[in-house]
């Protein structure tokens, strides 16, 4: 569901392509990227927690809101974007919990 939402100042994205490897859950990989209609973003818990996974543009936008709920420790997740609709340009995929947070770059060209 693509939309705008509120800003988020103040966050910077994760430039390495490899998960951060620290706190409760991490980002694992994001493909295709660049993605050009639509990528595959995956994740792993090690923690039960309550996240939210959200592609920001670079004026700290949301332009899309990918999952909002919870996550099981030991699990695997995986969610499709659809990117036809975003402009070319970088954009950010932040997952967070009340606790942690993680970043990774993903690029969409037409």
């Amino acid at each position: 569901d693509l939309g705008s939402g509120m800003p988020t100042p103040g966050f910077q994205a994760n430039e390495d392509a490899e998960a951060t490897n620290k706190g409760d859950f991490n980002l694992v990989s994001i493909a295709p990227n660049p993605a050009n209609a639509m990528t595959r973003i995956e994740f792993m818990a090690k923690v039960t927690d309550t996240v939210t996974l959200d592609v920001y543009d670079m004026n700290g936008r949301i332009v899309a809101q990918v999952y909002q709920g919870e996550i099981f420790a030991g699990e695997t997740y995986r969610h499709v974007v659809q990117t036809a609709q975003l402009v070319s340009g970088v954009y950010t995929v932040r997952i967070a919990s009340a606790s942690h947070s993680d970043y990774m770059r993903l690029i969409v060209t037409k």
